[in-house]
């Protein structure tokens, strides 16, 4: 079996906002996982769900391990079936996400050889070069919180 093919891979991405509405983004680079070949890129924080594990307990490791600090996740999970070809290989992915807030630690950057920029944005400047799995999440945030303006 290759990494990423031939099997149903399990992932959690969640969205970390603050209450000015500000979304945490890394920016992930190519050097990981023998190279994705998408050079860099803006993402959420996340990672890869362990066998017994549930998505919110795999995400909450994660985001402690990439970013140091402890969140609360909120709102409805979001669960996502990613089946797709990509440079003519077969991958299936499923993965959980929503939103977070941080509510413990000191951001930093714990694992510098997967992602070389950890920086928080207004909705109104988003970098550019987001994957779409992000931007889709930044679109659900935008239509969560305007059901509460």
């Amino acid at each position: 079996m290759k990494r990423w093919v031939d099997y149903i891979w399990v992932g959690c991405w969640w969205l970390i906002v603050n209450d000015q509405h500000q979304i945490l983004l890394i920016r992930r680079t190519d050097k990981t996982q023998g190279g994705w070949g998408w050079g860099w890129f803006w993402s959420r924080p996340g990672g890869t769900v362990e066998f017994g594990e549930s998505i919110e307990t795999a995400v909450i490791r994660e985001i402690k391990e990439e970013l140091n600090v402890d969140v609360v996740l909120f709102w409805p999970k979001l669960y996502a079936n990613d089946i797709r070809e990509e440079n003519w290989v077969l991958k299936h992915w499923f993965t959980g996400g929503r939103f977070a807030k941080i509510i413990w630690g000191e951001l930093k950057n714990m694992e510098p050889e997967k992602h070389d920029a950890v920086e928080r944005f207004d909705l109104e400047h988003l970098p550019e070069n987001i994957n779409e799995y992000t931007t889709q999440s930044i679109n659900e945030y935008k239509a969560y919180i305007s059901l509460f303006a």
